[in-house]
């Protein structure tokens, strides 16, 4: 890899496919709350909700 960093944004809801990566990545919940389960039972706990970081930038948003 090279020395860019990317800033990724991976908002996730209840029965949400579960996601790998290999960047910078914020988990960011859609809704109220920072505990979502995938559509294949994992439990998955967002790092913040989308709410309250629409000010940030992100390279990409998955």
């Amino acid at each position: 890899m090279g020395g860019l960093l990317v800033t990724i944004l991976v908002p996730v809801k209840e029965d949400s496919e579960e996601v790998e990566a290999i960047a910078l990545v914020v988990i960011a919940a859609v809704g109220n709350s920072l505990e979502v389960v995938g559509s294949h039972k994992a439990k998955l706990v967002a790092d913040v909700l989308l709410d309250e970081i629409e000010d940030r930038s992100f390279d990409l948003i998955v």
